[in-house]
């Protein structure tokens, strides 16, 4: 009799936890947090100082009003998000999931996992559910960690019409109603967990190839990396004058680089509209990874 689902999941977390690497993870995604909150507030503090010194004209405020902090902490909550979303934390994540996927491959534990009767099905689903939710807890961790930063130093309330102009963040200049804000937030944390499921599907498929943790990170690491340059190289052609331009910009949009560019759109809600097609690509090469590695997983000898 198969065990449940369940107990894998957590004999998957259990081993990943004993490493200590499962904790480094998260620990690792809060820092993203307190990173955002504190640039945001960095950033603050020289804008009153250039207001204060003259160096920038002064915002026309009303009577007896005096200079608002631009950021609270849903603007913290979302710079938090694009840096969890970003490789270096992606990189961390890879870390965990080429111990899941490779140790018991070079342990040999998995041989003597598949002694007893568990299908290999419901291990694989096992490792690839530990590994999406260690995602989301890490976008999440980090979020949330913005957020209670956030509403300590820069509060609940701010001058969000000085947002227009600025990267990442600037669509929250339109959007003054925390309660959909905070939405918006949420979409974001969820796209995040989606962006990175490509990554530790392609991770769960070199570990079926290699069987090593290390070979895992690296071949990986690699296989991202060229498709980075990849991604640079089609989009500089793109916006070349060349004949093929205009076919190297929608190839560019087929690389897995290329297919994050849903992310940035879940704050103006115009995903359906604008980011279907990478959202569809992201999810393709999901199904693809994760299809080829569970067919590799059950199929390779194990001795």
């Amino acid at each position: 009799m198969n065990p449940p689902l369940l107990g894998l999941c957590l004999a998957e977390w259990r081993k990943a936890k004993g490493r200590g690497l499962a904790y480094a993870v998260l620990l690792f995604a809060a820092a993203h947090g307190v990173l955002a909150a504190l640039v945001l507030k960095g950033l603050d503090a020289l804008q009153q100082k250039a207001l204060a010194s003259g160096a920038l004209p002064s915002p026309a405020l009303g009577p007896g009003a005096g200079p608002q902090d631009p950021f609270d902490l849903l603007v913290a909550g979302e710079a938090a998000l694009h840096m969890a979303v970003f490789p270096v934390n992606g990189f961390a994540l890879l870390l965990l999931a080429a111990m899941v996927w490779a140790e018991d491959f070079s342990l040999g534990t998995l041989a003597m996992l598949f002694v007893r009767p568990v299908s290999r099905g419901r291990v694989f689903l096992a490792k690839s559910i530990v590994l999406l939710a260690a995602a989301a807890m890490s976008i999440g961790i980090a979020l949330c960690t913005a957020l209670t930063l956030g509403a300590i130093l820069s509060g609940f309330s701010a001058e969000l019409e000085q947002l227009q102009t600025m990267p990442l963040v600037g669509w929250m200049a339109s959007e003054p109603s925390m309660g959909a804000r905070a939405a918006r937030l949420i979409s974001g944390w969820l796209a995040g967990t989606l962006l990175m499921a490509p990554a530790l599907g392609l991770a769960a498929l070199v570990a079926a190839l290699t069987r090593s943790p290390v070979l895992t990170l690296f071949g990986t690491l690699l296989l991202l990396v060229g498709d980075f340059f990849v991604f640079l190289a089609l989009s500089a052609w793109g916006k070349t004058s060349l004949e093929s331009a205009e076919l190297a910009g929608f190839w560019a949009g087929w690389t897995l680089w290329g297919s994050r560019s849903f992310f940035p759109l879940h704050g103006p809600a115009t995903i359906v509209s604008q980011g279907l097609g990478s959202l569809c690509i992201t999810l393709a090469y999901s199904i693809l990874f994760f299809g080829l590695a569970l067919w590799l997983f059950v199929r390779r000898d194990v001795t």
